[in-house]
């Protein structure tokens, strides 16, 4: 019994002396929380002096314009934002025309009224607290077919630099056959940017600025050439396309799926379109007057559209449904609503 009490002390002792010699955790795993509290992170990323970080796409981007180095977009982004400063300046964003002036929107307020009154305009709209000033329509004289009018609207807001102002201008145009008098009926056209960036460059000369002809490589603010109606005599009236026949026809059916109209066939060697023309609710008046206008064309009054070279540019006529002439007033209102198409497919 004594010699098995001797060995139980013997081998525990053992036992609890082998234990002192396996590692312990930290001998095994090291600790690295104390070095990785010590430890900084890495430094930021530098980026060359000539680029910037954009955090977002530019929502002002003009469409399909061309930009060929970063610097320009730069340019165009700061134009935008207002960014510049020192005097006025117009930005030209196709829809409208952007004047960055000197000064805070109730300070230059008096001034752009002046501006309006000193060139013959009424004011249908003159609210400086919202910021809005609207022209009433003013004739633009015509072409013997046609008369023509437009008004101006102008919005402001606080520019990005302190005391400065933009203001948004932009128009609308209207139409209408001469041979209608004072009662006829206007009808909306596509607006005419030419005369949108004249009158931004006279606004902005107006307030101290340089003009846009001095500044504009390649006279770029020069209105482009526009698709006319024409009277020919004998009843009989065209419009009249400053572009090929080619691009007159691709041009011609691109303006032919906008409102009022439906293409029913086109050929485009023989120059035809057959199509529906779909009357406005102010227009129906006039075409209901007319024989073959009833109750089964209800859904659109056929035409055929006859497209023809002259010269170096080409003439649309209106035709009825079988290739006969029709009206000078009937064919000037469908020329009347596919010319402001047209243009407006040429920007």
């Amino acid at each position: 019994m004594y010699l098995r009490h001797c060995l139980l002390v013997v081998v525990a002792s053992s036992m609890l002396a082998s234990c002192g010699l396996i590692p312990g955790m930290d001998d095994v795993v090291t600790d690295r929380r104390k070095e990785y509290r010590k430890s900084e992170s890495l430094p930021e990323l530098e980026i060359p002096p000539d680029l910037t970080l954009e955090a977002d796409v530019d929502p002002l981007l003009i469409p399909d314009e061309e930009i060929t180095t970063y610097s320009e977009y730069q340019r165009q982004r700061d134009l935008r934002s207002g960014g510049a400063t020192g005097g006025s300046e117009v930005i030209d964003l196709g829809s409208e025309q952007v004047i960055v002036l000197s000064g805070a929107a109730l300070d230059i307020w008096p001034r752009l009224r002046e501006f309006w009154l000193e060139k013959g305009y009424s004011l249908s709209l003159d609210d400086p607290e919202l910021g809005v000033m609207e022209t009433g329509w003013q004739e633009t004289g015509g072409d013997g077919v046609t008369v023509g009018r437009g008004k101006f609207i102008l919005f402001t807001e606080a520019g990005s630099q302190a005391d400065t102002t933009r203001v948004y201008l932009s128009s609308e145009r209207q139409e209408r056959l001469a041979s209608s008098g004072e009662g006829g009926t206007w009808l909306d056209v596509t607006s005419d940017t030419g005369i949108e960036r004249d009158l931004a460059d006279q606004l902005n000369r107006y307030f101290g600025g340089g003009s846009l002809a001095a500044s504009s490589a390649g006279g770029r603010n020069l209105p482009a050439p526009r698709a006319t109606v024409r009277e020919l005599g004998n009843d009989r009236v065209l419009l009249e396309m400053p572009d090929d026949y080619s691009t007159a026809w691709q041009i011609t059916g691109r303006a032919l799926r906008q409102p009022g109209f439906l293409i029913k066939s086109e050929d485009e060697t023989n120059g035809l379109y057959n199509i529906l023309f779909f009357p406005s609710e102010e227009e129906k008046g006039f075409f209901s007057k007319l024989k073959f206008w009833g109750d089964d064309q209800a859904d659109g009054v056929p035409y055929q559209l006859s497209l023809a070279p002259s010269g170096e540019w080409a003439e649309l006529t209106v035709l009825d449904e079988n290739g006969g002439q029709v009206d000078q007033d009937e064919a000037s209102r469908v020329l009347l609503l596919l010319q402001g198409y047209y243009n407006g497919q040429r920007r």
